[in-house]
């Protein structure tokens, strides 16, 4: 399944992908969500997490400000 990306507006640019670790930086401090879900652009790179991977990556980088 595939959908139009909201950054670049490809038409089939969006694909979904699991499993995969992010790194959340800020003010030179990193630290690594595992186990994310969501989509991504193969035109532009571009990602949309789910509800719960948006969630659990936006807590990691408050706990890391």
């Amino acid at each position: 399944m595939t959908r139009r990306c909201l950054n670049c507006e490809d038409r089939n640019g969006m694909k979904r992908f699991a499993g995969e670790t992010f790194a959340v930086e800020y003010a030179g401090r990193k630290v690594k969500v595992e186990e994310l879900s969501g989509w991504r652009c193969g035109a532009c790179d571009e990602v949309e997490f789910d509800a719960e991977s948006a969630r659990r990556y936006a807590e990691a980088g408050d706990r890391n400000v």
